[in-house]
């Protein structure tokens, strides 16, 4: 009976044995896995950093050709504003000219028609002092031929 009690002790002990090998192994294996696992994480956090880093360089280079199209079309706007502000000056300006001339040509046209006026009294009053004469000079020559005809008539 010792015997087979030493033989259930040894065989206890070899069961004990292996399972403590079998937990070890377990336990490796177990670990093994978890640091598979772990590895993998980081990967795939590494990738996801990644990722997230391409997104926003490209949101950033998105943001960035916008606001280089938004500079082009204000640029854009502020030259067509800066044209429009030189053509309605230059066209200002030709209106201004335009608007001198027709002073000038209605000041010349209106001291031209004083000038003919003038003209027109002068020749009026030259006329006039010249049929006065015209007329003294007859009426002279009557009043003589009648006070010639009064001293033949006296004879």
């Amino acid at each position: 009976a010792m015997v087979e009690l030493k033989k259930m002790e040894e065989q206890d002990k070899k069961e004990k044995e292996q399972l403590v090998v079998r937990k070890q192994e377990a336990y490796h294996k177990f670990r093994a896995e978890n640091e598979r696992g772990l590895v993998r994480k980081k990967e795939i956090k590494a990738q996801e950093r990644q990722e997230d880093e391409r997104l926003f360089q490209l949101q950033i280079s998105m943001a960035e050709r916008q606001e280089r199209i938004r500079a082009d079309r204000e640029a854009e706007r502020q030259a067509k504003v800066k044209a429009t502000e030189r053509i309605a000056g230059e066209l200002n300006n030709r209106a201004q000219e335009l608007e001198r001339q027709i002073e000038e040509r209605v000041r010349v046209a209106q001291e031209q028609h004083e000038q003919r006026e003038r003209e027109k009294d002068r020749q009026k009053a030259e006329r006039k002092a010249r049929i006065d004469r015209e007329t003294n000079t007859y009426l002279q020559e009557q009043i003589r031929g009648q006070e010639a005809v009064k001293e033949r008539l006296k004879e």
